[in-house]
């Protein structure tokens, strides 16, 4: 009987000092510096614990949105919210959120698009560009389509120009033919005239006048990201700073609106307002492939 109650009393004693030993709470939490990154930037999430030796693992809800490794380092990788997640063995886990939007587009880079797009189609044997203004009451469209031969003679043309007349000029078959408000003439594409419809009527003399502003130093220094939306980036132009030759300062505000396709220059658009009229100009680069030319229905009576 004794040896019994002294079993049953080491044994009470023993659970009364295990019950006493109450397990240790750690604290777990994670800290970031900011929850909005951009496309490409990353953010640190820290987790802090007092839990000797701690073991964490990362995880994203969307690594299309935002991977993260093991050390807590988020990537942006495209627009959206993800959910970043960190276990703690044997304690828990905790989240935070966080939002990738679009990176901003630096000046150096749209110089670099508008000047790989512009030698692209100057360099180009094959092209399409179309050109639409709005003075804010009257839409006016030119456009050019145009094939040269390995050689740089030309296999086909036309050009389409409306400032102060209208001036339609085709190439085909060995002839050029025009039509100048109203007044049509064809002559035979011999060399001089082929330079001189060049020197006229080219795609380079037709981007001329629209492309000023692509190698002009003081419009990269004046602009301002403003935003992306889809493919298109926007910036503005402070008037302020701006102190050069091609746009009038005159105006209250210029906005520039570049539009990608296959992270190539597609469309250039400019806005300048100036009281409460905006003025538009768009330029739109179709295509450097062989083109296809629709011709008048008429155009053999321009010899008659």
């Amino acid at each position: 009987m004794k040896k019994i109650f002294t079993f049953l009393m080491v044994f009470v004693l023993a659970f009364l000092l295990v019950a006493c030993d109450d397990p240790v709470e750690y604290s777990f939490e994670l800290e970031v510096e900011t929850d909005i990154i951009q496309v490409g930037s990353t953010v640190i999430v820290y987790a802090d614990t007092n839990k000797p030796s701690p073991v964490f693992e990362y995880t994203s809800s969307d690594e299309a949105v935002a991977t993260v490794n093991q050390v807590g380092m988020v990537t942006g990788v495209s627009v959206g919210v993800v959910t970043i997640t960190v276990k703690l063995e044997g304690v828990g886990e905790e989240s935070v959120e966080i939002t990738v939007t679009e990176k901003d587009y630096t000046v150096t880079e749209l110089r670099a698009a508008l000047t790989a797009v512009l030698d692209k189609y100057l360099s180009s044997k094959n092209g399409s560009i179309k050109v639409t203004v709005n003075d804010g009451t009257e839409e006016m469209v030119s456009e050019t389509i145009f094939n040269y031969a390995a050689d740089g003679s030309i296999e086909s043309l036309m050009y389409k120009v409306v400032i102060d007349e209208e001036t339609h000029v085709y190439v085909k078959d060995g002839f050029s033919y025009m039509l100048t408000n109203g007044a049509k003439s064809k002559r035979e594409l011999t060399a001089q005239e082929e330079t001189t419809i060049k020197n006229s009527y080219s795609h380079s003399v037709f981007l001329d006048s629209v492309t000023k502003f692509y190698t002009e130093e003081k419009f990269y220094d004046s602009l301002n990201f403003v935003g992306k939306e889809d493919n298109t980036v926007t910036f503005e132009l402070d008037l302020n700073e701006y102190d050069g030759t091609v746009f009038n300062t005159d105006n209250d505000k210029i906005v520039i609106k570049t539009t990608f396709t296959n992270d190539l220059v597609s469309k250039v658009e400019i806005n300048t307002t100036e009281g409460t009229t905006t003025k538009t100009m768009v330029v739109e680069y179709r295509g450097t492939s062989v083109q296809t030319i629709t011709y008048p229905t008429d155009l053999e009576s321009y010899g008659n």
